[in-house]
């Protein structure tokens, strides 16, 4: 199985460190620089050589929605969990393109 982890801050790398602890093979994105063998600076870049077949967005929150969009765009239609809150504001998208959502929040 093949992961991808947007964002990789605090919540991206503790999903980072699960998903491997689970075997499987995890890339992420990240804006900034980190210490990860397999980080890209983009969602598209990510795309460019590899198929994922799970992704977490733990991006700002204020970007959870444009990656979302931009996954789409990619033509992705498997398994996305969005960590909390899902956006900053309401939006009105079609879920058209994929079964398969989730929002990460425990209580």
């Amino acid at each position: 199985m093949n992961a991808l982890v947007i964002g990789y801050g605090s919540i991206g790398s503790r999903h980072v460190k699960v998903l491997k602890s689970l075997g499987v093979d995890v890339s992420v994105v990240s804006r900034r620089k980190v210490d990860y063998e397999q980080c890209w600076p983009s969602v598209s870049s990510a795309f460019k050589d590899n198929s994922f077949d799970y992704i977490v967005i733990a991006s700002r929150t204020n970007e959870h929605h444009s990656d979302l969009l931009e996954l789409f765009s990619l033509g992705y239609n498997s398994n996305i969990l969005i960590e909390k809150p899902l956006f900053e504001k309401p939006y009105n998208i079609l879920l058209d393109n994929t079964n398969n959502i989730y929002v990460g929040y425990n209580f």
